[in-house]
């Protein structure tokens, strides 16, 4: 039986704070650590994760480390660093360090850190941090194709794990590939934008309160110029700021399925009834 899957979206970063696409792979805020702690006290699955993946750049590995801590305290839980997992675009906010760089890195982040932290750390598998995993090229390209080709890659990896339950923490823009649900675009022009709801199939009911909207086909360079904003439907946007990227809060987590119809070469993740019902927006 295929496993069960938690998506976990990173906590704050610096570049969600100062929008600024030119912090070099991005850590973790005060207040990003700070939702880490409250997640890590919600979470519902820490005695029945299997395996923890995580996004080999900082502010994912810091936020499984944070957030993941009491499952990644069992002694069989391994955490596996996946490049697959890392965000879409190739501004420097997103590109990562080699393997090399990176384990100095993560001890710098932990250094001072409680023990529960440190020994998470020593558990890091950095195997799959492959060299050119950072290049921004090739398999690890930005643009849709490969990313799509990524996010399925990932899916039919995950689906033939032999473990039950596993926690993946990613970015907010790569999680809409991997989950294949969206907030589709109608157009664009300007300040000035009309979108259509579908993600996961849910219409919200007119007149609601939408925290933000996402409009994922747009450049992906726009991803992080934007605060997001309340919105009532039906969908316009106008003379307004536009959350551009995701649709996904830091820290959000949710549960998945895989698809009936999945198997080892093509698989489809599907939220649970039990995921959407816990929580009290639409959309991931």
């Amino acid at each position: 039986m295929p496993p069960l899957i938690y998506l976990v979206r990173h906590a704050e970063a610096e570049h969600n704070v100062s929008r600024d696409p030119n912090a070099r792979d991005a850590r973790l805020t005060q207040r990003g650590k700070a939702q880490c702690a409250r997640l890590l006290e919600t979470f519902p699955a820490h005695d029945s994760i299997d395996l923890v993946v995580a996004s080999p750049l900082r502010r994912t590995i810091q936020t499984a480390v944070l957030s993941l801590a009491p499952s990644l305290a069992r002694e069989n839980v391994e955490f596996l660093l996946l490049p697959e997992a890392q965000e879409v675009s190739d501004m420097t906010c997103n590109v990562g360090f080699l393997r090399e760089e990176l384990e100095v890195e993560v001890q710098k982040l932990f250094g001072d850190d409680e023990s529960a932290a440190l020994a998470a750390c020593r558990k890091i598998n950095y195997t799959a941090v492959v060299d050119g995993w950072n290049s921004k090229k090739g398999i690890w390209d930005s643009e849709k194709s490969a990313v799509r080709a990524r996010a399925a890659k990932l899916r039919a990896w995950l689906y033939a794990r032999p473990e039950k339950i596993i926690a993946v923490v990613s970015h907010g823009n790569f999680l809409h590939y991997l989950t294949e649900a969206w907030v589709e675009p109608m157009y664009f022009e300007g300040k000035t934008a009309t979108a259509k709801v579908t993600a996961l199939g849910l219409t919200p009911p007119k007149g609601m309160i939408f925290p933000f909207l996402s409009v994922p086909s747009l450049p992906l360079e726009l991803e992080y110029l934007y605060q997001p904003i309340a919105i009532k439907f039906p969908y316009t946007i106008s003379n307004c700021c536009l959350r551009i990227g995701t649709s996904w809060a830091n820290c959000e987590t949710h549960q998945f399925e895989f698809s009936p119809n999945s198997n080892e070469h093509e698989a489809h993740l599907t939220e649970t009834a039990e995921s959407k019902n816990a929580r009290k927006h639409f959309g991931p």
